[in-house]
């Protein structure tokens, strides 16, 4: 799977980076770290613990004591189409080649400050985005139900995180980050494996800059 996620990496940041108004904003974040999954279907391979890249994007107003911000995360896997169900699979039994994108809009709010370190937690909404390649002809034939597995019901997800910043430069922080969004769906779907299944969690560790003003950009 790495050549294809190589592929699903390069080609996600380059869309990203493409597109967004640099001068707009005054931080910009790039994220990387590990991604985990949580699987407890029996006939499933064990939850992949994934690498992942993404940005995070910070937006320009407040709401009540929380910064906003959206990110995107991504990374990708191998899944299978089994029992009526999707899950994760060993190379071996893959049906699909899946690029997995988690996009958040999350408050987040920073409750210990100093000089150079800050301490802080979030909590949000993301949405997993699973977009899956057929590698067989066989799997043509389930790619529907493979979809529909993915997004009815289940791909909203509540988010929760805390972070930790430190100043490195004085346009630059480093940031350490663990999210966990959690599958409220297991709630309505008693069909579905027990929880931890469908478990998102991501350690991230994070550069920020600092972007200058917007009135020097516009002098220089």
């Amino acid at each position: 799977m790495r050549k294809e996620t190589g592929i699903f990496l390069i080609v996600f940041m380059s869309f990203l980076l493409s597109g967004v108004p640099l001068p707009a904003l005054d931080t910009f974040e790039l994220d990387g770290g590990l991604f985990f999954i949580g699987s407890t279907d029996p006939d499933s391979a064990p939850s992949p613990i994934l690498p992942a890249v993404g940005v995070t994007f910070p937006i320009q107003r407040k709401l009540w004591i929380f910064n906003l911000e959206y990110s995107f995360l991504l990374t990708g896997t191998y899944y299978q189409y089994a029992n009526d169900r999707a899950s994760p699979a060993e190379p071996e039994h893959r049906d699909y080649a899946v690029a997995c994108i988690l996009a958040d809009i999350r408050g987040a709010y920073t409750f210990l400050k100093r000089e150079s370190f800050s301490l802080g937690t979030d909590v949000g909404l993301s949405a997993f985005l699973r977009i899956a390649i057929p590698l067989f002809s066989d799997a043509v034939q389930d790619f529907g139900s493979t979809m529909s597995y993915f997004y009815v019901f289940r791909f909203l997800y509540p988010e929760t995180g805390i972070f930790g910043t430190y100043g490195i430069l004085e346009n630059m922080d480093l940031k350490l980050s663990l999210r966990v969004s959690w599958p409220l769906y297991l709630l309505w779907s008693p069909a579905d494996p027990p929880f931890p299944e469908g478990l998102l969690v991501s350690g991230l560790i994070s550069v920020i800059w600092q972007l200058p003003p917007k009135e020097s950009q516009t002098k220089s």
